[in-house]
């Protein structure tokens, strides 16, 4: 459960105080701060201290990630790196730079591969995909909890390069790989508001379980993230049939549900639905 408590100040009053209990009997407290002097004298008398931060970093700020970790004290969980903005954008291309020549000298690359929709006419019964592989997380070799290798060594792979490589076919069936497992996902729909995930984890056919890995480990990413998926689903389709609830653009980061809406609207109606969309571009499973 994610419960937002604001601004926990001094606790006065019924509201402040609940604030200030949840937020310190929480398991996990995760304090949303910019990289502001003042923000950080604030959160150091603050009532509860956080076990991590959120960052929102600027462009022209004189603080840095580092000084914010040291002087709090606790690590920075995330920051706007993948917000999509020009900044985060090229935050993440020299990382991905240095990744792609380490998969490079292992020989571990893969050309990325994208269908561009809308296709033609024939839309709805055609089939579309994508393929790429990506660096994951600083100083993770694999896609765990603490980012370290669950699994051998998969197929030819020489080395843990700390990348992930992503499949597409159509608009249900998606695989992520690591050096050292994959995982299939596989959506089945069953009504117009609910679907069956199917998800399958893969290892080396060589590898034994209790003696190569442990599958409490192999597991927890894709477990953990599918039933937070499921949960977030499940109350944004609440927010929908709600009385109140308006439409509005999609973010930056929302290029592959436009295109999926695309694809959708292209079964169930008519042709012309999809031939005047705007394209927009950029979608790493749909290029509208």
């Amino acid at each position: 459960m994610v419960v937002d408590c604001g601004v926990v100040g001094d606790g006065r009053g019924p509201a402040g105080e609940v604030s200030r209990v949840l937020a310190a009997e929480a398991t996990h407290s995760l304090l949303v701060i910019r990289l502001c002097y003042l923000a950080l004298r604030r959160a150091l008398v603050a009532p509860v201290h956080p076990s991590g931060v959120v960052l929102l970093t600027e462009q022209g700020r004189a603080l840095s990630r580092q000084d914010v970790e040291d002087v709090l004290g606790v690590e920075i969980k995330a920051d706007k790196i993948g917000d999509g903005s020009p900044a985060a954008m090229a935050r993440y291309e020299s990382r991905r730079r240095r990744w792609q020549s380490r998969a490079e000298g292992l020989g571990a690359t893969l050309p990325d591969f994208g269908t561009e929709l809308p296709l033609d006419e024939r839309l709805p019964r055609a089939q579309f995909g994508a393929a790429y592989r990506a660096p994951l997380r600083e100083s993770y070799a694999s896609a765990t909890e603490d980012g370290r290798p669950v699994a051998p060594l998969m197929g030819a792979f020489r080395d843990y390069d700390g990348g992930e490589t992503a499949l597409g076919l159509g608009p249900f069936t998606y695989m992520l790989a690591y050096n050292d497992y994959a995982t299939f996902f596989q959506f089945v729909p069953r009504a117009a508001e609910e679907s069956d995930i199917i998800v399958t984890w893969l290892v080396d056919g060589a590898a034994r379980e209790g003696a190569d890995y442990d599958r409490a480990r192999l597991t927890w990413l894709w477990t953990v993230t599918t039933e937070q998926d499921k949960s977030i689903i499940e109350a944004n389709a609440a927010g929908i049939r709600s009385s109140r609830y308006e439409p509005g653009p999609s973010s930056l980061l929302e290029e592959d549900l436009d295109g999926f809406r695309a694809w959708y609207l292209a079964v169930i109606g008519p042709g012309d639905v999809v031939r005047t969309r705007s394209r927009r571009g950029g979608g790493r499973y749909f290029g509208v």
